[in-house]
């Protein structure tokens, strides 16, 4: 929003003149003195009611139209009540754009531009708390434009800070850290303390989305130096926070709490909502690493009860993925389903290609339309300088205009014979050009969806954080061949147990993609609804599913899956593993203990049986793999054949000493040595632990 402190002045004249309100006890405000017939007085205060008429009694009284924007701008700015500020910064939009003269001085003209710019980003900025992204897009550009052209430094600040923090929300992170760097850099040349910090905060969160913990944390120190240093106390709320869920990243516990501890005091002087329930979130995660489950709970449940009332998606999901954690400790399966439905689809409700493209539409509208107004600016100012030539240098003009005429008459006659000498070879190109231009329109829009397809495939994944927590120490070595794979790993955990899997469906890229998501789902049912509990029945009734949600087509789907599943407890040193087509490796003592798989998959068979659950002792030490056919399947080498499952048994014995972070390295390194230069032919998944 934008600041006119002076201003203020009039508005005291104005509430000492007003003493009693001029509203009505109808409804709906008279339009004749409010301007806006569908303002509804039952929904404003009457503190903000009498403001709303001093500002209105100065705005009815003024004959200058810089004045009466400022009365309306008084009430957008102070009045933060969405059923009123903004029916008046529309207002402010249509009174400039239809109504205020410009045969106005320069300087008003200019105060005239900024103010459209000023209520074009507070529009902007509605759209967005609305969730509407391409509107919110469109305006911002349409303000930033007009910023540029009058060169107001100090707007531009705010125009680029909001531009980074929508694209930041539409997860265009490059994009963002572009237009916060703006910012940043603008603040300084402006010297906006206040907006440094401000940028700063928003870089280190964009680096931490990014993964790049160690940036994000120097950024946000750095602005919250400048937060205490100035006495901002959302400021210090907000890095406080950030700093928390850095450190809790990290496993730095102690710092965690600190902050998050600081945070939450913070916010709650001011009593802001959103950060209280932002906190929550946070500070639950740290709860259930430090194994205090009930408290983690009474936060989730406090965070998810703001975040509802806020109808914010984003704080929802947050909250109920630390409640869907909290259930799965405590054997709430009910409630575990019900928190991971409640999360998935808050995530759909966030992601939407649909904005995004909007969004590329709405950039290369404002590089057009920029360029535009840079070319209109050239041309007024090349006509004026005409006007100002002498009659002398008019007649030179002439003289040099004729002499170019003829020369192009020359060039065109010449032209016109090239033309007809080439018109066919012209028109065979035009043709190869526009068929070239649908094969990439059509290239570009099956690219979009197998994208957004990878961000719904990323979803179902356990995150891999959450494999590390369960899986104590252990790696997952996971490569698609393509944008999104047919091979996924899977983990859940109910009573003791951790149950992990990595399965191979049929096929790669989108096809097996599209079946990975049918047989994860299938798995998490058959656990958490069907309480199926062996490793054994666990495959027989994701079999039953699988076939189920396939055979719905009418016809007869032959697609399914292999998968090595394992269910781990970790107290008791035991575990119990079956496997369909795919094995389990153990390495022990310097040797190699192969369990063979039974030999049918989950789907449609013609010899199928119950699966066979394994009971493994298990000894401190013991080295787990689980994997799909691609790492040994893959062709490379000298010779171009396939690694083969003994080349990778002789690697895995060779590393039983090294660490399992060092095991996925060297794995990682092997493989792609291997493959070289060759195509890489199937999915790979390699999930190792060490007990």
């Amino acid at each position: 929003m934008i600041k006119r402190y002076l201003f203020f002045f009039f508005i005291l004249i104005a509430a000492i003149r007003t003493g009693n309100s001029l509203a009505q006890e109808n409804e709906y405000a008279p339009s004749d003195f409010y301007l806006i017939d569908t303002l509804n007085l039952n929904l404003i205060s009457n503190e903000e009611l009498h403001y709303i008429d001093s500002c209105l009694t100065i705005y009815h009284e003024s004959t200058s139209d810089t004045t009466k924007i400022l009365a309306l701008f008084s009430i957008v700015d102070n009045i933060w009540n969405d059923n009123v500020w903004p029916l008046y910064n529309r207002y402010v939009m249509d009174r400039i754009l239809n109504t205020v003269s410009y045969s106005a001085s320069k300087e008003e003209k200019k105060f005239m531009q900024k103010s459209l710019g000023s209520a074009l980003n507070n529009e902007g900025f509605f759209q967005r708390s609305q969730g509407n992204y391409p509107m919110a897009i469109q305006y911002y550009l349409e303000s930033l434009k007009i910023f540029e052209l009058i060169e107001d430094q100090q707007s531009l600040t705010f125009s680029y800070n909001n531009l980074g923090v929508l694209y930041q929300q539409q997860f265009d992170y490059d994009k963002a850290l572009e237009y916060h760097n703006k910012s940043l850099e603008q603040s300084k040349t402006v010297g906006d303390s206040a907006m440094i910090a401000y940028s700063l905060n928003n870089i280190g969160v964009v680096w931490q989305l990014k993964d790049s913990l160690v940036f994000a944390l120097n950024y946000f120190q750095a602005g919250l130096e400048l937060y205490t240093k100035f006495n901002n106390v959302r400021g210090q709320a907000n890095g406080h926070y950030n700093m928390g869920f850095v450190y809790l990243q990290l496993d730095s516990l102690a710092a965690s709490e600190v902050h998050f501890e600081k945070s939450l005091d913070g916010f709650e002087s001011i009593r802001e909502e959103y950060g209280i329930s932002l906190v929550c979130s946070g500070w639950g995660e740290l709860d259930l690493k430090l194994g205090r489950i009930e408290s983690a709970k009474i936060r989730g449940e406090y965070g998810l009860q703001l975040a509802k009332k806020l109808h914010d998606p984003d704080l929802m999901k947050r909250n109920a993925n630390l409640l869907y954690e909290v259930a799965v400790k405590n054997g709430d399966w009910k409630h575990a389903l019900e928190m991971r439905n409640l999360e998935v689809s808050m995530i759909d409700s966030i992601e939407s290609m649909d904005n995004i493209r909007a969004n590329a539409k709405a950039e290369a509208g404002y590089a057009f339309e920029k360029q535009q107004a840079i070319r209109d600016t050239e041309h007024r100012k090349e006509m004026e300088k005409q006007q100002s030539l002498s009659l002398a240098e008019k007649k030179r003009q002439n003289v040099i205009i004729t002499a170019v005429s003829v020369g192009l008459l020359i060039v065109v006659i010449f032209t016109y014979f090239l033309v007809k000498r080439f018109r066919i070879t012209q028109r065979q190109k035009q043709i190869i050009e526009e068929q070239k231009f649908v094969v990439e329109e059509k290239n570009k829009e099956i690219l979009d969806s197998i994208h957004y397809a990878r961000r719904i495939q990323n979803a179902i994944l356990p995150s891999m954080n959450a494999m590390q927590l369960a899986l104590r120490d252990g790696f997952v070595l996971y490569k698609p061949k393509d944008v999104v794979a047919g091979d996924f790993f899977w983990m859940e955990k109910s009573d003791t147990n951790v149950y992990f899997a990595a399965a191979d469906c049929t096929g790669h890229g989108v096809p097996g993609a599209m079946v990975s998501v049918v047989c994860s789902h299938a798995l998490s049912k058959a656990l958490l609804e069907e309480n199926a509990k062996t490793t054994g029945q666990l495959l027989d009734k994701t079999r039953e599913i699988v076939i189920d949600r396939l055979a719905k087509s009418g016809d007869e789907m032959k697609d399914g899956m292999d998968i090595s599943i394992c269910a781990v407890d970790f107290s008791n040193l035991t575990m119990m593993w079956s496997g369909a087509n795919n094995p389990l490796w153990i390495v022990r003592d310097k040797r190699l203990i192969e369990y063979k798989p039974d030999k049918q998959p989950i789907g449609l068979y013609s010899k199928k049986s119950s699966f066979q659950t394994h009971y493994i002792e298990l000894f401190k030490g013991d080295k787990l793999y689980i994997m799909t056919d691609g790492f040994q399947d893959q062709f490379g080498g000298p010779s171009g054949k396939k690694f083969k499952s003994a080349q990778l048994k002789d690697c895995l014995l060779s590393l039983e000493a090294e660490s399992m972070d060092q095991q996925k390295i060297v794995l990682n390194q092997t493989f792609e040595n291997w493959k070289e230069n060759s195509e890489q032919i199937d999915d790979v998944c390699l999930i190792g632990i060490r007990i």
